[in-house]
């Protein structure tokens, strides 16, 4: 974008570019600093395939009782909890990025599931998500049939 507008028109972007730098920046709290956006929590993986998904949940230190995966109307649910670990007697956190506490994460699945057939796994703190593609919304290949040479 040259000539006279072409600034004019840039500046919104350029506007909207500096606002999200800015937002961006830590901001300061009570106890020190704090992202002003964090990245959900649990971290995700997501693979699709023609079978299906495969999803992974990084999620150390979370016991597997805790956990519950569900799967209704093409969305995926997952929560749990992270307890946080008790600290001896008279001691204090001095800093602390692990987050605590009880989650939720909510995916919606690019097409329809065979629900009766997801399977889970955890270990070594990943829990493994397999979700396969209903039958019904797999590609097909169809046959194509010829009357004969010239046809």
């Amino acid at each position: 974008m040259n000539g006279l507008w072409g600034p004019a028109l840039a500046w919104p972007t350029t506007w909207e570019n500096e606002l999200r730098r800015l937002f961006d920046l830590p901001l300061p709290t009570l106890f020190g600093t704090a992202r002003a956006r964090t990245a959900p929590w649990p971290p995700l993986n997501v693979w699709v395939h023609e079978h299906g998904l495969v999803v992974h949940v990084l999620l150390p230190g979370v016991d597997a009782d805790s956990l519950d995966v569900t799967v209704q109307e093409q969305v995926l649910r997952l929560s749990g909890e992270r307890k946080q670990p008790e600290l001896p007697e008279g001691a204090t956190v001095h800093m602390s990025e692990r987050p605590y506490g009880k989650f939720v994460r909510s995916l919606r699945l690019p097409f329809p599931i065979a629900t009766d057939a997801v399977k889970a796994s955890y270990t070594g703190g990943v829990l493994r998500i397999e979700l396969p593609r209903h039958e019904q919304d797999k590609p097909r290949r169809i046959k194509i049939n010829t009357q004969g040479e010239g046809a």
